[in-house]
């Protein structure tokens, strides 16, 4: 019986290497907070204390509404009504944050920064749709898909484009 040469045995290991690194603290649905995010609006720009009112409201109805789910390589994103499959990397990741690039839809190819806070609990990401805006996801599955103890189940919504915040 032959021996698998060297050759062989280095383009085993190099193919099985090639399985995408996931970040175990995303895994499981996320819901949008509205109220975290609009409350972090107003103490980062307190000119919304002197906007009209119709005006905040259609800023708080921007969010709230975005339900993301993660798998290992995928992100399923439900915005009022619509639902939407993406595919996702990490691409870097630290003690509080993990870096992830999209895979399809009008985010292809772009990086999300996702910042947890309250012990992978929540986090925080940069919005597509308004770069200057950071919205708040608060995780309402684990990744065996049992409801969290910290946060309430929310209706279900999605947004066209935005797979790891923008909207929710």
């Amino acid at each position: 019986m032959r021996t698998i040469g060297p050759a062989v045995l280095i383009i085993v290991v190099v193919g099985c290497s090639t399985v995408r690194p996931t970040d175990t603290r995303l895994i499981g649905t996320w819901q949008s907070n509205r109220e975290q995010t609009v409350a972090e609006m107003f103490r980062r720009d307190p000119r919304w204390t002197n906007a009209p009112p119709e005006r905040v409201q259609k800023l708080k109805d921007m969010f709230g509404h975005m339900r993301i789910t993660y798998s290992a390589s995928s992100i399923t994103t439900e915005f009022r009504g619509e639902k939407e499959r993406l595919g996702y990397m990490v691409m870097d990741r630290g003690d509080d944050f993990v870096v992830i690039r999209i895979r399809g839809g009008v985010e292809d190819g772009q990086d999300a920064r996702i910042r947890f806070v309250d012990n992978a609990r929540a986090y925080w990401v940069h919005s597509f749709a308004a770069p200057s805006i950071e919205e708040r996801f608060d995780r309402v599955t684990e990744p065996s898909g049992s409801a969290s103890r910290s946060q309430p189940v929310a209706p279900a919504a999605k947004r066209t484009s935005s797979a790891a915040g923008s909207g929710g």
